[in-house]
């Protein structure tokens, strides 16, 4: 499913703003935070939602409440190039 994301996200800014507005931004989180088969999927999923600017403040909130780990947080976030806006809300 992260990769179908991924696909329909690539290059299309309307595909982007859909997936989050149907609470994409979630799964793919949870599934990156789990380490899990397909993390790789969500991050490359997270990393094309990202250029979206309203995209981007959603996931990083949503890493920032699905983990308490500062150093999870920050490993997500640099993967993601959103370091600056984690570093903001902490």
């Amino acid at each position: 499913a992260a990769g179908a994301l991924w696909s329909l996200a690539a290059n299309n800014a309307k595909n982007k703003a859909l997936i989050a507005a149907q609470g994409g931004v979630s799964p793919l989180v949870e599934l990156l935070c789990s380490g899990a088969v397909g993390a790789k999927t969500a991050a490359g999923a997270l990393e094309s939602m990202a250029v979206n600017a309203d995209n981007k403040r959603s996931i990083v909130d949503y890493v920032s409440l699905s983990s308490a780990d500062a150093n999870v947080n920050e490993a997500i976030a640099e993967k993601l190039n959103l370091t600056d806006l984690l570093d903001k809300i902490q």
